[in-house]
C-alpha cells in the first residue's frame, strides 16, 4: 500500500482527481462568499471594521460563528 502512488490508479488520483476536487471545492467556496455578498447587500448589511484588517458581522464573535453557536 506504499506503493499506491506508482499504480495507475494511483497516478490517476494524485495527478487528476484530486486537483480536479481542488478546484471544484475552490469554485464551490468563491460562489458561496458571492452569494454571501449579494445577500448582505440585499439585505443591506454593512461590514464592521476594526481597522486590523479583520471585518465581521455584528452578531458574529471572534470565530465569526453567531453568537450562541459553534461551528460544530
Amino acid at each position: 500500500m506504499l506503493d499506491f502512488y506508482r499504480t495507475g490508479g494511483g497516478q490517476r488520483l494524485f495527478d487528476a482527481t484530486l486537483p480536479s476536487i481542488a478546484r471544484q471545492l475552490k469554485r464551490v467556496a468563491d460562489q458561496l462568499e458571492r452569494a454571501n455578498d449579494l445577500k448582505e447587500k440585499e439585505l443591506g448589511i454593512q461590514k464592521e471594521s476594526t481597522g486590523d484588517g479583520d471585518e465581521s458581522l455584528p452578531w458574529e464573535d471572534e470565530a465569526g460563528c453567531e453568537a450562541g453557536r459553534s461551528i460544530m
